[in-house]
This record gives structure tokens, sequence and C-alpha cells, in this order.
């Protein structure tokens, strides 16, 4: 079986962005499981949209211009995932 080993000098070079440590890697996992769990959370409590992205964003620690665009994707995958 193969098993991968790092530590805190390891560098991961990720499919976007730039080369990030461990420390990054996960703040950025953590990241987007705020963004999964808030959106679902309030999913379930039916707020609309509008609500959602702008609660959601008081949560995240930047903004960038794809935040809306990523805080839809997200509730529209939610969304389905519920329904079903």
């Amino acid at each position: 079986m193969f098993r991968l080993q790092s530590n805190e000098k390891t560098e991961f070079i990720s499919g976007h962005g730039p080369v990030c440590s461990i420390k990054e890697l996960r703040e950025y996992r953590d990241l987007l499981s705020t963004i999964q769990n808030n959106v679902e959370t309030l999913t379930r409590e039916n707020r609309k949209l509008d609500e959602i992205l702008k609660d959601t964003k008081t949560k995240i620690p930047f903004e960038t211009k794809y935040a809306d665009n990523f805080i839809e994707q997200v509730y529209r995958s939610v969304k389905k995932h519920l329904s079903n």
C-alpha cells in the first residue's frame, strides 16, 4: 500500500493556486468545510440564496470576486443532495 508522508517542510502543488505548506492546506480545507457546513445549515432552515450568500461571506476570512459563484455552486449541490 502506498502511503503519503509529509511534515511541516513539505510543499504541496495543488491543481489551482500557489505551492503551499501543510498548514496552508489545512487552513484551506477548514475554509471549504466552514462554507459547506454554513450553506447546508441555512439551506435546511429554508433560507433564501441571497441570505445564504450574505451570511456565509461574513464567515470566510477573505473576499474574492469568485466568492458568490462558489457559494452558489455549493448551495446548488447541497440543495440537490437534500432533495434526494
